[in-house]
């Protein structure tokens, strides 16, 4: 697995609720665990995908749509994807983005493909390339 570092919750905030962009709420605990978990997923994705095929990577992917079909509604799901654009890990951001751009025409989530597309190095750059023009969206 990826060398990712998870910021860790300080201990004060467990089971605070806090504002999210659909304007709904959810709890900040169960918001840091399933964020956590689906960075985990994206990068064991990536890992996979690089080393040992599409085969292993195929069964994170469906992990990682099982725990989107976890949550309560769309908006939290869109709320679990929206605040892992910013994640550490270009695994996580690029997961993030496919998953939203799949539901929805964000502009962040264009704005993370398109910063992901610039790195001239490894999977990621041509495949967050060619995701927005599937859904006839320019990069430039």
């Amino acid at each position: 697995m990826s060398g990712v570092i998870f910021e860790k919750q300080p201990q004060f905030l467990a089971g605070v609720i806090m504002p999210i962009p659909s304007g709904g709420l959810v709890e900040q605990d169960k918001l840091s665990s399933v964020r956590q978990e689906y960075a985990c997923r994206a990068n064991r994705f990536l890992d996979f995908l690089e080393s040992e095929g599409s085969e292993q990577a195929n069964l994170e992917a469906d992990r990682m749509g099982d725990i989107i079909s976890s949550l309560n509604n769309n908006a939290e799901a869109h709320d679990l994807l929206y605040s892992l654009l910013a994640h550490d890990s270009e695994a996580a951001r690029y997961t993030a983005a496919a998953d939203l751009l799949s539901r929805e025409t964000l502009p962040e989530a264009i704005d993370v493909l398109r910063e992901l597309a610039r790195n001239p190095v490894g999977f990621i750059a041509p495949t967050a390339r060619f995701l927005p023009v599937r859904k006839k969206i320019s990069l430039a």
